[in-house]
């Protein structure tokens, strides 16, 4: 994340950082020391999150008040509201390829993911998270390979940031299978 704070009074600036943070996590603690700031001071936090040199999310600027290090009281959380502005913002069209996948136990496949913009291109470089519905049957790592657990079926869905979803399925068959596509 980087994280700039500006004086509300005159937009001044306090401080900018950059913070790691391990990602996937629903809150963060982004509380950072501001030298030359008095406590009660009114403030302005941006947050932008980076991936490499990728913005993927920004943030308004946020209100807070600057709390004195040496208080007795816990800090006040402060929501953040980060808009997905990355790669593949303005989609609006996602795709899982192909639509089933037939595994043994054990087994191995991989899904595709198509994200397009409404004139059809193809939006490269969209991050996406993937999650199945049954982890007993199959489970899924982050670049769509998925494997084969025990014997049924579960839905796999690839997930943008900005929430458009798609899915396909995974059957696991034990011994030996055969199936007609199509008729």
């Amino acid at each position: 994340f980087r994280m700039t704070v500006r004086r509300a009074a005159n937009g001044a600036l306090v401080v900018e950082t950059s913070l790691s943070v391990t990602p996937g996590q629903d809150a963060y603690d982004l509380s950072i020391e501001a030298t030359g700031v008095t406590a009660g001071e009114s403030l302005l936090v941006t947050v932008v999150a980076l991936q490499g040199g990728t913005v993927l999310f920004q943030s308004q600027p946020i209100p807070v008040t600057a709390q004195a290090s040496s208080s007795s009281q816990a800090p006040q959380p402060v929501n953040v509201p980060l808009t997905y502005s990355g790669p593949g913002a303005e989609a609006t069209e996602i795709s899982v390829g192909p639509e089933a996948i037939l595994l043994g136990p054990g087994g191995s496949g991989s899904f595709g993911v198509s994200v397009r913009n409404a004139d059809g291109s193809e939006v490269p470089g969209v991050p996406v998270s993937w999650t199945t519905e049954s982890s007993g049957v199959a489970g899924i790592d982050a670049q769509g390979t998925v494997s084969g657990v025990s014997t049924g079926r579960t839905r796999v869905t690839a997930t943008i940031p900005t929430g458009l979803s798609a899915s396909g399925w995974v059957y696991v068959l034990a011994g030996e299978g055969a199936y007609v596509k199509g008729g």
